[in-house]
């Protein structure tokens, strides 16, 4: 199969800090990725993993330290324009939408920048607006449109030059749940009408039920990759869950740390009042064991089952951090 996206033993430094104490440091070591045509690929890592230098690197906003990156067959060294061209790219947080300028002429002034062929623009234009949802809003000014629409509109214009290759970075952050989902089912139709998607999310269940194949990096590096399922079989089926008070949660984990159990997913119980602890290596214990134990140490439990994994958990599990927060 086509690979879209080669990256090679891809290494990044930067200098940081001041004149008299520069130092350098290691953001990307040793990446090794391919991104095959047709599938979404989920990128995922903490805070300060190195998602965005590589999304950078790709999107030929840096050059790697070193090793070599190939996008839809071109070099980033020698074939930037080439790539530019083939690729739409959605950086986080780096929303290039004009308030002032309504849906069709926002897309208007991105044809005209990719060099999309007057003739073709209007149709163009509306196959773009239709894919995204927002075909009835077209000539209405961007100002009015909610959060939601403007992520779709983002989108929109990203596409707008008919890319082989998308590169979508944490597309539904901030989102509220609805326009989420919105943003998620255009991630679907684009995928659909053929567009490779390559996705970086702070949301494990988007990163589950939409990519392909994953990889998960921490500390600048590549630490598992796989398809979802196979990632979360990986855990086997043994994911303790134990429902405690919120107030009991802190003596709950220091118990079970001095069992040598350490791996934890902390999420809501089911009223604001309790909190359930997934616990993901129980070591040689019994769920009764662990039962007694807790109870012995003044610890009210509420229910304790086994359970299948979750993404998150594998997440946790391969990295020891909470999604989202910095190392």
């Amino acid at each position: 199969m086509k690979r879209v996206l080669i990256c090679e033993n891809v290494v990044r430094k930067f200098m940081v800090g001041k004149r008299e104490n520069k130092r350098e440091i290691t953001v990307l070591n040793n990446i090794n990725l391919e991104v095959k045509c047709g599938e979404i690929f989920g990128l995922l890592g903490p805070n300060g993993a190195g998602k965005t230098t590589l999304m950078k690197i790709i999107s030929t906003l840096l050059y790697p330290t070193e090793g070599n990156v190939y996008v839809n067959g071109y070099d980033i060294f020698t074939d930037e324009k080439k790539i530019k061209r083939s690729i739409g790219v959605l950086l986080a947080n780096n929303r290039s939408i004009y308030l002032k300028l309504t849906a069709k002429e926002n897309l208007k002034f991105f044809c005209n920048l990719y060099g999309v062929q007057r003739s073709i623009q209007e149709e163009r234009i509306d196959t773009v607006l239709k894919t995204v949802n927002l075909l009835e809003r077209k000539n209405d000014y961007a100002e009015n449109f909610s959060n939601g629409m403007l992520q779709r509109l983002n989108i929109a214009r990203t596409i707008v030059h008919n890319p082989d290759f998308l590169i979508l970075d944490e597309p539904s952050n901030g989102l509220d749940p609805n326009a989420a989902n919105d943003v998620r089912n255009t991630i679907i139709n684009l995928n659909n009408m053929g567009t490779t998607i390559l996705l970086t999310t702070h949301n494990m269940m988007e990163a589950d039920i939409l990519s392909n194949r994953v990889a998960i990096i921490d500390k600048g590096k590549i630490i598992s990759e796989g398809d979802p399922e196979t990632l979360k079989n990986s855990l086997g089926n043994n994911i303790c869950e134990i429902m405690v008070k919120r107030v009991d949660l802190e003596n709950a984990k220091n118990v079970l740390k001095g069992l040598y159990i350490d791996k934890f997913n902390i999420i809501s119980g089911d009223d604001i009042n309790t909190l359930r602890i997934r616990v993901l290596n129980i070591n040689k214990y019994t769920l009764q064991e662990i039962n007694d134990i807790l109870h012995a140490n003044g610890i009210e439990i509420k229910s304790i089952s086994l359970h299948k994994p979750m993404f998150e958990d594998v997440f946790i599990n391969l990295t020891g951090k909470v999604f989202g927060k910095g190392d």
